[in-house]
């Protein structure tokens, strides 16, 4: 699908999906952006990041997004004692006593900040435009002003035993004991810093394609193990480590630095650590290191890391009185009104493909599940489930599950019989009259009875996704833009959808087909003529609840029907608009004394890749992990002194 790239989409939280003559949905995104800094109260992990996002989790595994009030972005948080204080865009400062309750402060300064300490008394922010603001409650905040000449941007802040030490751009370094009074101190280098860190006796700062260490906060020692630019660093109590440019450096002196590259996903925008291990974030991703020693972490290769979001909503069912969604990693959420949603505990962390209401309960399969709710909040397993099961139907009497090969027949939903079959099957329908089943290479299947099969002819190897009878005709749709209807579930035809996108699933409202895929959907009255609109997100499931549709997608996303849209033209400086030979992006090479913070996003809003980088770096290149899409891009460029410059925005399509 080709999308003109001279329109920017700026697609923000409340944006719309896409729009159309007769229908509109509104994606309500239900993970928050890409994560920015972490902190840890001795009971409490708090995460924050763009749009406002904030997260909590007691052992740093399950997240729990929290309302924060504001949708500006949150660049840093700490926890002050007794409260957790995060900072962020304009200045914005946000107190809260157990990480769910978050209140607004007045910080006095409209400049970004990005980074805050605590004292043991006092508390530190620091951020653009060189401010420092200080409180000893987090509630009541003054302006300081620094002695010499300030930085135009400060990155971070620590208390190091005896001192606050800030930095920030062009290498600037300010020290001061009370929070009041600021000093600047003399660097022999130019290079940005982005973080700092210490130990009883040590102060590391990380930055350009550098790591600083002193003694006294004063005179201060490069080291360069690689030349890779570190964002963030921490101390264990016995050693450093310093995250950044896919690389790992861990040092117990402070000279020498053992960096190590990685290839594997690893959360690097900030590193804490909480008495027995490193947490890191950074975009999706939550990092935890394999534990205290300092052979275990500096090999990235131990690390776990793993997405704290969802990273698809496979299906949705209504009881007529409660939604329910399931998807990945075991992800099960329901609603009353299809706008406010909660998330359940599902007991698994594999994929579940599919939800439907039996009348009396939901059922929902996946990966070696059988799950069943009464009322799609509290679920059970059921004992001895079968393997991998893609798709479920109930007759009313009977249920079949189908999957790869065997298939599974129950009369109650809790004791389930293999039944031998042929093809790998991704969904199926009970028709009023049988049981309908499509699935890999154009497998068209039917039974009266779940157990005996008989194959039906299809006229397409385009493997087949999802399918749903409408009146009085039975609809499949497939991958290439594949549409088959039938009136008896034997004799299909092929029709023309006007698309070589891949269709998930179909629907029927009672009047109207709508058949979703990746970027795509279409309308019919009647199942034969279609008419396909493109759009800007991959939606897979969708239910009809007599008024209106709710589907579900990629990524969490939820639509709803009606809402309205917005399209913004592209911004900024585009001569750094990047260019894409496949799945590779590639930003041209920065102007001389110039830095940029560069955020890669998807339609969602949703920050699949953020980094620093300069001009002695080249041109910088990014792979997409997630494959075809459309992407938005944002970057923001400061001179040597860390000026803003004009920001510059836009779009990019990898096909």
């Amino acid at each position: 699908m080709k999308i003109c790239t001279s329109l920017f989409l700026w697609l923000l939280m409340s944006c719309d999906v896409f729009a159309q003559p007769s229908l509109t949905w509104r994606v309500t995104p239900t993970t928050p952006a890409g994560l920015q800094a972490i902190a840890w109260s001795g009971s409490l992990y708090v995460a924050v990041g763009f749009s406002g996002a904030i997260l909590t989790s007691s052992d740093a595994v399950a997240w729990t997004a929290k309302t924060s009030g504001v949708s500006s972005n949150l660049n840093e948080v700490t926890w002050a004692g007794s409260q957790f204080v995060a900072v962020g865009d304009g200045g914005t400062v946000l107190t809260s006593p157990n990480g769910t309750a978050w209140t607004i402060r007045p910080s006095g300064t409209s400049s970004d900040l990005n980074g805050v300490s605590w004292s043991g008394s006092q508390l530190a922010a620091v951020g653009s435009e060189g401010v420092v603001i200080t409180s000893t409650n987090g509630i009541t905040w003054t302006t300081r002003s620094l002695t010499g000449q300030a930085p135009l941007y400060f990155y971070s802040v620590t208390w190091a035993n005896t001192q606050f030490v800030a930095v920030g751009s062009g290498a600037a370094i300010f020290t001061s004991t009370n929070g009041t009074t600021w000093s600047k101190q003399a660097i022999l280098t130019s290079k940005n810093l982005y973080a700092v860190a210490s130990s009883p006796t040590l102060i590391v700062a990380v930055g350009e394609g550098a790591i600083l260490i002193s003694s006294d906060g004063k005179t201060w020692d490069e080291w360069s193990p690689d030349g890779s630019s570190y964002v963030s660093v921490a101390w264990s109590g016995t050693h450093f480590v310093a995250l950044g440019g896919n690389r790992v450096a861990t040092s117990a002196t402070g000279k020498p630095w053992l960096s190590v590259s990685f290839s594997s996903p690893l959360g690097q925008a900030d590193v804490i650590w909480d008495g027995s291990r490193f947490v890191s974030v950074g975009g999706e991703y939550v990092s935890l290191s394999p534990g205290a020693t300092l052979d275990n972490n500096q090999y990235p290769d131990r690390w776990k890391s793993f997405s704290y979001t969802i990273n698809r909503l496979s299906s949705i069912a209504w009881s007529g009185s409660r939604y329910v969604t399931v998807g990945s990693p075991g992800v099960i959420m329901s609603s009353a009104d299809g706008n406010t949603w909660s998330t359940h505990s599902s007991g698994t962390v594999g994929d579940l493909n599919a939800v439907i209401w039996a009348g009396q309960k939901f059922l929902a399969v996946g990966a070696e599940s059988i799950l069943a709710s009464p009322n799609g909040q509290t679920w059970t397993s059921v004992p001895s489930s079968p393997e991998k099961l893609n798709s479920i139907a109930w007759s009313g009497s009977l249920y079949v599950a189908v999957g790869p090969g065997t298939r599974f027949t129950s009369t109650d939903a809790t004791t389930w019989t293999a039944r031998s079959g042929s093809g790998i099957l991704v969904s199926v329908i009970w028709s009023g009259s049988q049981f309908v089943a499509v699935g890999e290479g154009g497998t068209i299947q039917t039974s009266l009875d779940g157990i005996t099969w008989t194959v039906r002819a299809s006229g397409t190897t385009q493997k087949l996704n999802g399918l749903m009878l409408g009146g009085n005709r039975i609809v499949a749709v497939g991958d290439q833009g594949t549409l088959l209807t039938s009136t008896d579930g034997f004799n299909w035809s092929l029709v023309t959808s006007g698309t070589t996108e891949r269709f998930k699933s179909v629907t029927w409202s009672g009047s109207q087909f709508l058949a979703l895929g990746e970027g795509v959907i279409s309308t019919s009255p009647d199942g034969i003529s279609w008419t396909t609109y493109t759009t800007n997100y991959s939606l897979y499931s969708a239910i009809w609840n007599a008024s209106r549709f709710v589907g579900v997608g990629l990524y969490g996303g939820i639509a709803t029907f009606p809402s309205v849209t917005g399209i913004v033209p592209s911004s900024g400086p585009q001569q750094m608009a990047p260019k894409v030979q496949g799945t590779t992006v590639e930003f041209p090479r920065l102007p001389e004394a110039q830095n940029a913070d560069l955020a890669i996003s998807d339609l969602t809003g949703k920050i699949r890749w953020r980094v620093r980088f300069g001009p002695e770096q080249g041109e910088w290149k990014w792979d997409s992990p997630k494959g075809s899409g459309l992407y938005v891009w944002k970057m923001n460029s400061y001179d040597r002194s860390g000026e803003k410059l004009q920001p510059a925005r836009g779009v990019f399509q990898i096909d």
